[in-house]
């Protein structure tokens, strides 16, 4: 065997090696990413689901607190402060988990909670009535649905559902002269 031939064996025995290296480095890095993100996704939607519970529950306290307030009857609204105490309690860990997880939703989530605690007129007995008590609640649910709306969105634009349901199309960006910067 000529040398050059030992010599092109060797470098494509390298080549090969190599290559195979590089790729099957990239493919582990891709899959390892994957699993982080499915991990995250997951970890998002229990804490989420957990924040929503918990702000339910305080909605459902907070409804029957004020309406025996306007009704004005004492050992109901003892009984009833004493439970909206506690479902306000339980939304402290998720708020604050998922705030640490998905800061990009921490103005929605700032909004519902706030619609949800600003059910309660403690400080504020002049807006204590059936009507003002209706409305208040009213704001609440709408910003609980605006919430699961967005955060929906977003487990959508990250890729979560079932396999094979339809999302929505990504849009590339363009800048001049520089092709794709990311997706929109």
């Amino acid at each position: 065997m000529p040398v050059w031939q030992a010599v092109m064996t060797v470098a494509a025995t390298l080549a090969g090696t190599v290559s195979g290296t590089v790729l099957g480095s990239v493919l582990k890095g891709k899959a390892d990413k994957a699993a982080r993100v499915h991990e995250w996704q997951v970890e998002v939607v229990k804490i989420f689901g957990d924040l929503m519970h918990a702000l339910e529950a305080h909605y459902v306290a907070m409804w029957d607190l004020e309406a025996a307030r306007v009704r004005g009857g004492q050992d109901e609204i003892d009984a009833a402060l004493a439970a909206s105490l506690t479902t306000r309690n339980a939304i402290t860990r998720p708020r604050s988990q998922f705030a640490v997880l998905v800061p990009r939703l921490g103005s929605e989530v700032a909004r519902a909670v706030g619609a949800v605690f600003a059910m309660d007129t403690a400080v504020d007995e002049s807006g204590r009535s059936a009507e003002r008590l209706a409305a208040r609640r009213l704001e609440a649910r709408a910003a609980l649905d605006d919430l699961v709306t967005v955060m929906t969105a977003l487990m959508a634009r990250l890729g979560a559902g079932l396999p094979g349901e339809s999302r929505p199309a990504r849009r590339r960006r363009f800048q001049r002269g520089r092709g794709a910067v990311g997706s929109g």
